[in-house]
């Protein structure tokens, strides 16, 4: 597959590159933003995690983050808040792919190439010691209370290196996507308990995804008006955990909503103004596709009866109310899929998930100012693909049934750690596993409104295995599974004790043991190679652990 894919994503490594690349914005070594014309570039950051099973709660007090010249000129501050801020990192977790993460910031950042993020972790003063550590919450115990651990982090400082830079230039606007593996993440041995960081970090100009952050929260800064200073069009919104305004633009399909349900329009807006907005990355800042003003509250939760005289029964997440909890729909309440689409009650059904913007009566009712629909999502293996007249029919294996989804031809398609995938490259890796006896690929989709699917993600081979021989030229890996060819671009890390980042091929050794990720090939795609791996991590043997 080497030759057939268009590496769409540059994948890198990076704990917390979203608070650190962008966290606080371009900066000089002093701290203050670098913002001259024609000097600059953008970069917005989104941060999610994977699922962790044993834990509720995992924090880390960032104190302050530079991104260093790769020609070793001065160091950019782009995250220096005046006190560390805590960063939940499990509630960060992204739900589906049209819910890209939490967008930590979007800020300036001086033209350039940055070679390496410095990034510094406060002492956690519960730990009872000035070392730093990442603080891990428990699983919620019978009787109510929790219990802590204390994950150690080396030196609570860390210097991570980008392979080839990161490019910044002038107008452009980076998408720095950040995957922490917190499960990965954490080692006990015996009396030592550390925070190892495995994460994943996918680079790329903005309108390749179309990415739409969760509702930012904040409080309008400034407004920006037309050249005639009397149309708002814009404005900065202030965003606790950041110390860079996001630039929020307004166009003629943006709605606006008081907290009391009535439309509004965008001469309302006012600075100070708490807001809540929805809305799609792009040049230079977020399209909002709706502000909601004032105090309202989020709900998440399952639609468990449609909608029926102007209102619906949702399941509440963490609600054990067997009846469910009625949501009233307004005139102008605003239904949206999707960062921007926007669609009648009769869309609202049964088994969606729904996030209500909107306001609790005193009878208990939840008056919405919004809803916010998701797809419905899909796991199972990708069995076969049917071209048709506008994409592919998928038919998809899930322990329960086998179904066909439709895949339209505008669909992304996301290769987990590797980037963009076409359709007819997605279906010739189907074709070729089914003749070859390889296991089906695994996925995710998110199913529209309409029942098509708006996105698949498919998932990685892991392969977990021993190195018996090194060919670096030739990026061939001999091991007790068969040869695994790595990727020129592979992250490759070292999780053993002891070991500082940056790793690079040439740190595996014979005997040394692997956990791979990548796609197992088919029959003469790669030579003799059976792997193909973009994620390399150099793990300590089970007895170790």
């Amino acid at each position: 597959m080497k030759n057939k894919r268009n590496w769409a994503l540059l994948l890198g490594l990076v704990f917390i590159l979203a608070l650190t690349a962008c966290g606080g914005g371009g900066s000089s070594s002093d701290g203050t933003t670098s913002t001259a014309q024609g000097s600059t570039g953008t970069v917005a950051v989104m941060l999610t995690d994977s699922p962790v099973d044993d834990y509720d709660h995992i924090w880390i007090d960032i104190a302050r983050a530079e991104l260093l010249p790769e020609n070793g000129g001065n160091p950019v501050v782009i995250y220096n808040p005046d006190q560390p801020v805590r960063f939940d990192l499990l509630s960060l977790r992204t739900e589906d792919e049209e819910d890209g993460g939490a967008l930590l910031t979007m800020a300036d950042v001086p033209v350039g190439v940055y070679g390496k993020i410095r990034l510094e972790i406060a002492e956690n003063q519960g730990s009872g010691s000035t070392e730093a550590y990442v603080v891990v919450g428990e699983k919620i115990l019978v009787d109510g209370s929790s219990e802590f651990t204390y994950f150690k982090l080396p030196s609570g400082k860390i210097d991570l290196n980008f392979r080839g830079g990161v490019h910044v230039v002038v107008g452009s606007t980076i998408v720095v996507t950040v995957d922490i593996d917190c499960e990965k993440s954490i080692h006990i041995s015996g009396n030592h308990k550390n925070f190892r960081p495995v994460v994943f970090v996918n680079v790329e100009l903005v309108g390749a995804f179309q990415l739409c952050p969760r509702v930012l929260h904040g409080t309008i800064e400034s407004l920006v008006l037309d050249e005639d200073d009397e149309t708002v069009v814009g404005f900065n919104l202030s965003i606790s955990h950041s110390n860079i305004p996001v630039p929020i633009l307004l166009d003629a399909d943006t709605g606006y909503i008081d907290a009391d349900g009535n439309s509004v329009d965008a001469q309302a807006l006012s600075v100070g103004d708490e807001v809540r907005v929805r809305g799609r990355l792009q040049e230079g800042g977020v399209l909002a596709s709706l502000v909601v003003v004032g105090d309202v509250d989020l709900f998440t939760g399952e639609v468990a009866q449609a909608v029926s005289d102007n209102q619906f029964v949702l399941d509440l997440d963490f609600d054990q109310n067997p009846d469910g909890q009625t949501i009233l729909l307004l005139p102008e309440t605003l239904i949206l899929w999707a960062c921007d689409v926007r669609l009648t009650p009769d869309a609202i059904q049964a088994g969606m998930r729904a996030r209500i913007i909107g306001k609790q009566q005193p009878d208990g009712s939840i008056i919405a100012v919004a809803v916010l629909l998701r797809p419905q999502l899909l796991n199972g293996e990708l069995t076969a693909m049917e071209p048709t007249v506008d994409g592919y029919d998928l038919t998809i294996t899930t322990a329960n049934d086998s179904r066909t989804i439709s895949l339209p031809n505008w669909a992304p398609i996301h290769l987990q750690f590797d980037g963009l995938l076409t359709q007819d490259q997605l279906a010739e890796m189907v074709a070729c596993r089914a003749e070859a006896a390889i296991s089906p690929l695994s996925i995710n989709l998110g199913i529209t409104p309409t029942g098509i699917a708006g996105w698949v993600t498919v998932l990685p081979d892991a392969l977990n295995t021993t190195v018996t021989a090194i060919d670096l030229d030739s990026r061939l890996l001999e091991t007790t599974d068969g040869t695994v060819y790595v990727q020129p671009l592979a992250h490759v890390r070292d999780l053993r004790p002891g070991a500082l980042p940056p790793t690079f091929l040439n740190a595996v050794e014979p005997g040394d043991t692997l956990l791979l990720y990548g796609l197992y090939t088919c029959p003469a795609e790669m030579g003799d190679a059976v792997f193909e791996a973009s994620v390399v991590l150099i793990v300590p043997p089970e007895s170790e652990e």
